[in-house]
């Protein structure tokens, strides 16, 4: 997430600003957007609720810009244009595919997570082996050596 220029009481996810590119302002950087989701959600106040509780904000500037921010002050996406109830179920396919996606993140990360778990007992193995052959080359060296001062 690009940093924001002026401090904003809200946060913005990459996939909002991706968001309001896609479906307000095509001709924008990123940057460009993100800057101007920021003066949005300055001027902005809470008018409804999504079906989930999550807040919807409009700015008095571009009143037909509605924007969805979830509890600790997260911007998580700007809804589509049209009416507020296909906007809501645009939204709550735009969430279920962000979970399904991260369902599928959080799966190979535990995956990852497992192999890595099952390679470190490996290692604590061989280190365990190594361990137990260092300790008898010692104890070998160490009966040579005391042969090595008797014998003198």
């Amino acid at each position: 997430m690009v940093p924001a220029r002026v401090p904003c009481w809200c946060n913005l996810t990459y996939h909002a600003v991706e968001q309001f590119i896609r479906r307000w302002a095509p001709e924008k950087s990123y940057e460009s957007a993100y800057d101007e989701l920021i003066a949005l959600l300055h001027t902005s106040k809470q008018v409804d609720r999504t079906p989930v509780g999550d807040s919807i904000y409009v700015s008095g500037h571009r009143p037909e810009i509605r924007m969805v921010v979830k509890d600790r002050n997260v911007c998580v996406t700007v809804l589509p244009p049209g009416s507020l109830h296909s906007s809501l179920l645009d939204y709550q396919e735009e969430m279920e595919y962000l979970r399904a996606i991260n369902e599928e993140q959080n799966a190979k990360t535990h995956a990852e997570i497992a192999e890595l778990e099952a390679q470190i007992l490996v290692v604590d193995e061989e280190r365990r082996v190594l361990s137990k052959k260092k300790e008898s080359l010692a104890n070998q060296l160490d009966r040579l050596r005391q042969k090595v001062k008797w014998d003198l």
